[in-house]
């Protein structure tokens, strides 16, 4: 499944950079028939258009504070010590997959030998449990356990979600998850485990689940606790598209691609407390995803409208036009910090990282890459990440990290990592990651993990 993303990634990114989002909607062109008897108004209305654009141009302009290249670099090795750890993993013979997470002095990684394991202190194996099918969906962590996903599809023999003990490795429960193909990533809160599960009527003719259900299983014992049915949502294991449930205290939101809807559901029961309809194509949710953040709940349609709700009522706070392109599916995802959006801009001329206010309705600062794609981005303590991999293609460059201020695009830190450490323009290469757990940020290529901390 990952050989085959690589290699229709590796074939389709040229053209995505070189036309940028040339068919998106904001770009797609009218087709306005000539009227022979009125050319003086038809040209009156293309100038006006032409003024439109360098006023759009000019309001972009304005929110630039300049380029990542700005900043001086600084070399890894004089970053402060205290902020980063390196380690070289090439002794436990497997490329790091999935997900890394610390805790304290333990590592807990996916692995390309389709397996998790847990590294002590000095990096070398304390245990390691076996996934027969590779990762389609990511491992998860919670205070008590690590869940590892094994899932093969179409009903294949022995599909569960094992969670581990992780001081030992043991399995101490298994969710049977065998009668369907597909599932969401994990969704934990403090008592329980959320996943959204699909089967395939007919495994030979169909491509994605077209039975789906909302399941919550008791996190002590993994019992099942209830299901319902739901009107369908496009589920997939590709990382790309991966499907993510996002919740609040008491709600579930789920993107319901079949009809159009973000739907809060209860924990309590699964039940609808509320739903707000979306249209059929660029006015649909965007790869079916939702987010959360700060009280609020987010969709971003075909047309790069952001749509907000408050996350408990659904009534609707915002709807933003970003002013901007984001081409391809196989691009990092926003980023969202309290009321905050970041997300990028591409296209054949321009490559910027934007942070908008949806609910102010306002652009606070563009930053251009200048030269540079964006591989991947966090929020760690306050400050965001951002890791950037050069434009050429041929030029093994050093990926170069930024430590920026969320609220005025201000580059803190500019480092250089040392070495080649992105796949070019793919960050959703099956081995280079980046995860953000329990206050550290590991960023992840083949062999090599960076861990960093404030």
């Amino acid at each position: 499944m990952f050989n085959l993303k690589k290699l229709l990634w590796s074939s389709t990114v040229v053209a995505f950079l070189l036309v940028g989002c040339r068919d998106s909607p904001k770009n797609r062109d009218e087709e306005t028939p000539a009227d022979s008897e009125d050319t003086t108004e038809e040209i009156e209305d293309v100038e006006a258009d032409e003024t439109s654009e360098d006023e759009i141009e000019a309001e972009s302009t304005d929110t630039l504070v300049g380029a990542i290249t700005d900043t001086e670099l600084t070399s890894i090795d004089d970053y402060d010590e205290s902020k980063w750890t390196y380690a070289d993993l090439s002794s436990i013979d497997h490329m790091l997959e999935n997900e890394v997470f610390q805790e304290e002095n333990d590592l807990y990684i996916g692995t390309g030998n389709n397996s998790v394991m847990s590294l002590g202190s000095d990096f070398t194996s304390v245990w390691e449990d076996e996934n027969p099918y590779g990762y389609q969906v990511s491992i998860a962590i919670d205070d008590n356990y690590l869940y590892n996903p094994a899932l093969g599809g179409k009903r294949s023999s022995g599909d569960t979600v094992k969670a581990l003990d992780k001081g030992t490795g043991e399995v101490v429960y298994e969710i049977d998850i065998g009668d369907y193909a597909e599932m969401s990533e994990i969704l934990i809160d403090d008592e329980a485990i959320y996943l959204t599960l699909g089967y395939m009527s007919d495994p030979e003719e169909d491509i994605y689940a077209d039975n789906i259900s909302l399941h919550k299983f008791d996190k002590a014992n993994g019992d099942e606790l209830w299901s319902i049915d739901f009107d369908g949502v496009r589920l997939s294991g590709n990382r790309p598209h991966h499907y993510k449930l996002t919740q609040s205290d008491d709600l579930i939101y789920l993107a319901e691609e079949e009809s159009q809807k973000l739907v809060a559901r209860s924990k309590e029961d699964g039940s609808e407390v509320w739903s707000a309809e979306f249209g059929e194509r660029d006015e649909a949710i965007r790869h079916g995803q939702t987010y959360t953040s700060n009280g609020s709940v987010y969709v971003i349609d075909g047309n790069y409208v952001f749509h907000v709700f408050d996350e408990e009522t659904g009534e609707k706070q915002a709807e933003y036009d970003y002013d901007g392109e984001v081409p391809g599916a196989m691009v990092p995802f926003p980023v969202f910090y309290e009321d905050l959006v970041f997300w990028q801009d591409v296209d054949e001329d321009i490559h910027h990282l934007k942070a908008v206010n949806p609910k102010a309705e306002e652009e606070l600062w563009t930053l251009d890459m200048d030269g540079y794609f964006l591989v991947d981005y966090a929020m760690l303590d306050g400050t965001l990440y951002a890791f950037f991999g050069s434009l050429d293609f041929v030029a093994e460059e050093n990926t170069l990290m930024a430590r920026i201020e969320p609220e005025t695009g201000e580059v803190l830190d500019m480092i250089d990592m040392g070495e080649h450490m992105s796949a070019k323009y793919n960050n959703f290469y099956i081995h280079m990651g980046l995860t953000e757990h329990d206050g550290n940020l590991a960023y992840f290529y083949r062999n090599h993990l960076f861990i960093f901390n404030e």
